[in-house]
């Protein structure tokens, strides 16, 4: 059982009391802060400036990025079963080719 490190991380001005697993300290602080600057980004950028809206923002950007990289994922998982496919071919043509010489 991983051990569990209270922190407190701070996105938009707020704070959030939490546990989190030991290893997974490091990277939960660094998308903390990846967060508030993804927001303050939009806030310069937009000029919007309530913390809900910046956050809505950060969820629609987060929810396109994830869908660009299931669409990404689901092309390459094409790829690659089709190319398993054609070398599985190969190998039954290969077998089939070895045991007629050797009949």
């Amino acid at each position: 059982m991983s051990q569990k490190l209270p922190i407190t991380l701070r996105i938009a001005e707020r704070s959030y009391p939490m546990e989190v697993d030991l290893e997974d300290e490091a990277r939960l602080r660094a998308v903390g802060k990846q967060i508030n600057q993804q927001l303050k980004h939009y806030k310069d950028v937009y000029g919007v400036t309530d913390s809900q809206d910046l956050l809505a923002i950060y969820a629609v950007d987060c929810s396109m990025e994830k869908e660009s990289l299931k669409e990404a994922l689901d092309t390459y998982e094409d790829l690659f079963l089709s190319k398993i496919n054609s070398l599985e071919e190969i190998i039954d043509l290969t077998l089939q080719r070895s045991e007629n010489l050797i009949r």
